[in-house]
């Protein structure tokens, strides 16, 4: 195989003499269109060929005009991915993603949260793969338990923020909705996150974002995965790794008066940190986080506001947000 080697494709045998047959293996493909250029040596001379695989499908969908969606760059293994359920006898958005197969995870989560979301049901614990996609582009979950290699199974999108009705929690347990996230970070301080903006839910929305950020802290893309080998229905021919988060986000956006909004962000090591208090080292604007994550938020705010809203004082983050 000549260029960059292609571990998508196997060979059995991969040598031997005489008239035999040689069996071609691919893996599932969950990203786009590959090549790769195969030379067979025989005692008097080689031959070549070019073996194509499509890509998974070309996935692409329309982008509606949610206050809460960033910037959506979808394509190649990246999927934008919406789910409904119904409320009060209306069909509501529960939350959107963008959603990256080759690392089986959400590099953000959207949705809004509003009162209507809260009380009427249980955690459903209904783990399961994401509907809106095919199973072979996910990491299965729902064989595993929490401390699994000391991870939890994170929710982005907490199951207490939808609690409302049992399809609008059981969407929470989708794949695509978790990563994995070290287990006292997820049972305490990342638990005490959720509640803090579980309080400022109200009769009016908080626009909310949570984000996983795949990078080591000197900007490497090298990253840690965690293998499942039992995901024994999809059968993609190949291990289940999903990839670690090395960084959480999670931003709100509320309205300030009737023209103008405020928003305050926080940004977590995934490491086993107990102190659960929600405090000021933790704050930070949604401005510096889209300088580490480079994604833009809010990106269907209107544009003389966006600045504003992105670039908050300390003192407006403690007296609107109610920080310590």
């Amino acid at each position: 195989i000549s260029g960059d080697r292609a571990d998508w494709l196997t060979f059995s045998p991969s040598s031997g003499s005489g008239d035999i047959n040689v069996n071609i293996s691919n893996t599932y493909n969950r990203g786009p269109k590959r090549t790769a250029k195969v030379k067979v040596a025989f005692e008097t001379s080689t031959k070549e060929f070019t073996i194509t695989q499509e890509g998974n499908g070309g996935y692409s969908a329309t982008i509606p005009g949610w206050l809460e969606l960033p910037e959506v760059n979808q394509g190649g293994s990246s999927y934008f991915l919406r789910h409904y359920c119904a409320l009060d006898g209306k069909q509501v958005r529960n939350y959107s993603a963008l959603y990256d197969a080759e690392l089986c995870g959400s590099y953000w989560v959207a949705y809004p949260l509003h009162t209507s979301y809260l009380t009427g049901a249980d955690r459903s614990e209904a783990w399961a793969y994401d509907t809106t996609i095919p199973a072979l582009l996910q990491f299965r979950y729902h064989n595993l338990g929490f401390g699994f290699q000391n991870y939890d199974r994170g929710h982005q999108l907490p199951s207490g923020d939808r609690t409302a009705t049992d399809e609008m929690n059981k969407q929470t347990f989708y794949s695509t909705n978790i990563t994995p996230q070290r287990w006292r970070l997820n049972q305490v301080k990342w638990k005490s996150l959720e509640e803090w903006f579980r309080g400022k839910a109200s009769a009016d929305t908080v626009w909310m974002v949570t984000g996983a950020v795949y990078r080591t802290a000197n900007g490497s893309e090298t990253i840690q995965t965690i293998t499942n080998t039992n995901n024994t229905e999809a059968k993609r021919g190949e291990e289940y790794s999903v990839s670690i988060p090395n960084y959480y986000f999670k931003i709100g956006m509320k309205r300030k008066d009737a023209s103008s909004y405020t928003a305050v962000g926080f940004w977590y090591d995934n490491q086993d940190e107990v102190p659960n208090t929600i405090t000021r080292q933790y704050a930070r604007t949604v401005k510096w986080i889209e300088e580490q994550t480079g994604i833009n938020f809010f990106a269907n705010l209107p544009g003389e506001l966006e600045e504003s809203v992105k670039n908050i004082s300390q003192q407006e983050m403690n007296s609107e947000w109610g920080l310590n």
